[in-house]
């Protein structure tokens, strides 16, 4: 991407000009703000150039949106410069979009004051950054299991006498094998994410179905997943 192509996000739309304070106020900061800078001009390589601006600017259309609700002394402390440098360099090594978007949802959940302490933050970057695509996919099953499966066309359709976790999985993503499943959950589970292990996977239970799945998050991976989501945008008419 040409140097005219970056030029282009100083234009002062509403979006645009928040990008642009972004930029400017990272400035401000003789590091972050020159390691930045740096990144932006000379360092990131062809391929990522179109990353870079789209993360940048989809930032900027959500601080946009939730502008009412973002605390923008935050916007200029060291605390969201460190988590937005992290989280900018992180999200693009990635092109799982469920995952680029996570990274976004924690700047913008920190910008609007959700609760969460500075280490937490970047904690939970750490976390997603470490994840594939298939745990963060699973996560969000067990965030709202019953909501996910009305928004994927009900696949499981559960069982009227016995059905296990493992059965229930399969029914979600009918593509993943039982290893694959099995090491996704293990995964989770030694993460303290989910309290479910492998080993619980075949147990036959009485019938049901996703349901079976709604208390499968700790307490703490409740907390990490719903702090990588951006809250549904409603209009504010």
């Amino acid at each position: 991407m040409k140097t005219d192509d970056l030029k282009a996000l100083t234009k002062q739309t509403a979006v645009d000009h928040i990008v642009n304070t972004i930029k400017a106020t990272l400035s401000a900061f003789p590091y972050a703000g020159g390691v930045v800078a740096s990144l932006i001009s000379d360092y990131i390589p062809k391929s990522r150039e179109k990353k870079t601006i789209d993360f940048i600017g989809k930032v900027a259309e959500d601080l946009e949106f939730f502008k009412d609700r973002v605390n923008k002394d935050y916007l200029k402390s060291d605390e969201f410069q460190y988590l937005f440098q992290k989280a900018w360099r992180v999200a693009i090594e990635h092109y799982q979009a469920e995952k680029i978007d996570g990274f976004r949802a924690i700047l913008i959940n920190s910008a609007i004051g959700k609760e969460a302490t500075g280490d937490d933050r970047d904690l939970y970057i750490n976390i997603l950054n470490d994840l594939t695509g298939y745990h963060f996919q699973l996560l969000k099953v067990f965030q709202n299991p019953i909501e996910w499966n009305k928004q994927h066309g009900n696949r499981v359709v559960g069982a009227s006498m016995i059905i296990s976790l493992n059965q229930i999985l399969r029914q979600c993503f009918p593509e993943w094998n039982e290893e694959r499943i099995a090491l996704i959950i293990d995964d989770l589970y030694y993460k303290k994410l989910s309290s479910i292990p492998s080993d619980r996977l075949k147990v036959g239970q009485t019938g049901g179905g996703i349901e079976k799945l709604t208390h499968a998050l700790t307490p703490f991976g409740q907390r990490f997943i719903d702090y990588v989501t951006i809250e549904p945008k409603r209009d504010h008419s």
